[in-house]
């Protein structure tokens, strides 16, 4: 006896009048159908997390996320929206004075208590510990220094050029 498949509509060849579908993972899928057809229609929605379409029974119509994950996302919000309502000025700056610099900056007030240079930069340049006016001579020092080593390299190689130059 040669029948159709209720689910992809392909022929098949059986001896059981009774069979539906041409394989087992087409009867699968047809229990999935019936099931489906005998609950009513499903509710299809939009995740307001993860932004996902998932798909509800009628017995589901109240759920409002697509997995346990955006659940607990969504969950996280909530309470840290309620928290950041019930403490107002959680994130106000406090003003502090740089300890490598002295420039005024604006820290939120949760890390007041760490926060101690204005920049990266400053940060830095703190981890040898001596202040600014001292770092400021060293550094003049310094570019003194490169400068004098240019000009002898300069004038070295003016000699090593005249003395080429006469041999």
């Amino acid at each position: 006896m040669i029948k159709r498949c209720d689910i992809c509509n392909t022929e098949f060849k059986t001896i059981n009048p009774m069979k539906k579908y041409c394989s087992p993972e087409r009867a699968k899928q047809g229990v999935k159908v019936r099931g489906a057809n005998r609950r009513g229609a499903d509710i299809i929605k939009d995740c307001p997390i993860c932004g996902e379409r998932f798909e509800t029974r009628k017995n589901g119509a109240l759920t409002k996320y697509c997995s346990k994950n955006c659940s607990d996302e969504a969950r996280r919000i909530r309470n840290r929206d309620r928290w950041r309502e019930a403490n107002p000025g959680w994130d106000d700056g406090t003003n502090k004075a740089c300890e490598w610099c002295g420039q005024a900056f604006t820290v939120p007030a949760r890390n007041a208590h760490i926060a101690r240079f204005c920049s990266e930069e400053c940060k830095s340049r703190s981890k040898g510990h001596m202040p600014l006016e001292k770092y400021k001579i060293i550094l003049e020092k310094q570019k003194q220094d490169t400068a004098e080593r240019k000009e002898r390299q300069r004038l070295i190689k003016k000699i090593y050029q005249l003395l080429k130059k006469r041999n």
